[in-house]
């Protein structure tokens, strides 16, 4: 059997794979496919490995075979393999801790434009807490109207892919905007996908970092909004537990790396004991 067949015979009992991962198993169905699964043995990604970290980032070599693992380990219970190699991960490193400053935030919420798709993604992502594929995913049938409007966000656990959903309610900057692209709530669409213009998550990412890095903001990634989301919330005296809940994790280990005080918050909070 060629790796090709073990991804196909992989995917076909997975109820639900990542979009990441699916790209990710595409792109090596299409450098390995013509290779014996057995012959993906030790040695052979001992090899790749050492490639491959010259190449990219450890981050993206850890999602790699993160990617393809379960793909050997499926073979070897089909009997295809007779052994799955034990591959050492790279480390990760440190965890990306960025948020928007208070000036970055002003700028992305003051030049806001109602008819750019890159700038509507972003205001939402940064008034929901939402991870963009949840975001591009999102249904009509999810957004709840009402005196107390929320939508209801849905994704999925790592660990058996079981949907994991969790409610945020639509605050004024959400409302808004809203709005201005669909009406009032009583014309908001019935069903299909709210950000329908885009198929998948990487397009609508792309659309995003365009838009603020046209505002002049370096070193920007999506999820920063997220981060930025949290912590904002944090400052504004959130306690732990309705932040986790309101981005979906069950542990406030998660959280912390969200609680990243400004310069200036932290300066004045040191000042203030000279008081």
């Amino acid at each position: 059997k060629t790796f090709s067949d073990a991804v196909n015979s992989y995917l076909k009992r997975r109820a639900h794979t990542s979009n990441t991962t699916t790209d990710y198993l595409v792109r090596f169905m299409s450098e390995w496919d013509k290779m014996g699964v057995q012959q993906i043995d030790q040695t052979f990604l001992e090899d790749w490995l050492d490639t491959r970290l010259d190449a990219v980032k450890p981050q993206t070599v850890r999602r790699e075979i993160n990617a393809f693992m379960p793909v050997l380990r499926h073979a070897r219970k089909r009997g295809w393999v007779d052994e799955v190699p034990d591959i050492e991960r790279p480390a990760d490193g440190e965890p990306r801790l960025r948020v928007l400053s208070e000036a970055e935030y002003e700028e992305v919420m003051d030049n806001h434009e109602d008819d750019n798709a890159g700038s509507v993604m972003a205001l939402f992502l940064l008034h929901t807490g939402a991870r963009i594929g949840e975001a591009v995913n999102l249904q009509w049938t999810d957004v709840h109207a009402g005196d107390h409007p929320y939508l209801t966000l849905r994704t999925r656990k790592r660990k058996g892919g079981k949907e994991a959903t969790r409610d945020i309610p639509i605050n004024a900057v959400i409302m808004r905007v809203a709005k201005a692209k669909f009406g009032t709530q009583s014309e908001w669409p019935e069903q299909g996908r709210v950000f329908s213009y885009w198929d998948d998550q990487r397009a609508a990412g792309k659309a995003v970092m365009r838009y603020v890095h046209g505002l002049g903001i370096k070193d920007f990634r999506p999820h920063d909004l997220r981060r930025t989301f949290a912590t904002r919330l944090l400052l504004a005296g959130a306690d732990m537990r309705s932040v986790a809940d309101l981005l979906g994790h069950t542990s406030l280990v998660m959280v912390m790396r969200y609680a990243v005080p400004p310069t200036n918050h932290k300066r004045d909070l040191v000042n203030a004991l000279g008081v």
